[in-house]
């Protein structure tokens, strides 16, 4: 900043910039918040059988179990989902790009619940062709299905959880359960690797395992304890 004023001020004290072609030093990428496992199981209960929460229900356990953004949870469509194979197809996500997603039995039975005992009465005759639909059969729109996660965490929890949470926290049960960084960059539809190392980076356990499976020392180590 010094020196850029001193370009501009009247004193012409320097005549030209010396730090003009410098690489600039990296932004700090800041590490996402995962929502938890238990956290995800009180938001869960605190929901009834009544139609909008087994709807809200099937949200939050898709969202879980496909790490799907919320843009692409709201434009979820019917023929989408292969609950048989236990799988929903993504089109044109985030950077036009195409993906088969698998999904957590919790998910595939709450769905199931959803689509054949709730949404046909939600619908109430309206032809749509999206997974889920509000009390007027409507689509839920990306920024509903934001506000409806926020509103159960704040009852649930007591704090702020937004869809990317959710996201987050199925790219951290991933990484945590021993998933190799390249299999969970697919799952999450990253374009680049260095996107998803940042999961990597947050998780010791994994960094212990890769070390011990790959350094020489650490593997004598373990073996000798």
């Amino acid at each position: 900043m010094v020196l850029r004023f001193l370009l501009v001020c009247t004193e012409e004290e320097i005549q030209s910039d010396p730090t003009r072609n410098l690489p600039l030093p990296k932004n700090w990428k800041t590490v996402p918040k995962p929502l938890s496992l238990t956290d995800l199981d009180k938001m869960v209960s605190s929901l009834g059988t009544a139609w909008l929460d087994v709807r809200d229900k099937a949200m939050l356990l898709t969202f879980f179990a496909s790490g799907l953004r919320e843009s692409e949870l709201a434009g979820l469509k019917v023929r989408d989902l292969n609950l048989e194979d236990g799988a929903a197809k993504v089109w044109d996500g985030k950077g036009g790009t195409d993906g088969i997603i698998p999904l957590s039995p919790p998910a595939i039975a709450v769905l199931k619940e959803y689509l054949e005992n709730v949404r046909p009465k939600l619908a109430d005759g309206l032809d749509t062709p999206y997974v889920f639909v509000g009390r007027r059969g409507k689509p839920l729109s990306r920024q509903q299905i934001y506000y409806r996660v926020r509103d159960i965490a704040r009852a649930a929890l007591g704090k702020h959880i937004s869809p990317h949470f959710l996201r987050h926290g199925f790219a951290t049960a991933l990484v945590e359960g021993g998933a190799d960084i390249r299999d969970v960059q697919v799952l999450m539809r990253h374009a680049s690797v260095d996107t998803t190392a940042i999961y990597v980076h947050t998780d010791l356990n994994y960094l212990r395992r890769i070390c011990y499976a790959s350094h020489p020392r650490a593997r004598i180590a373990q073996t000798a304890s």
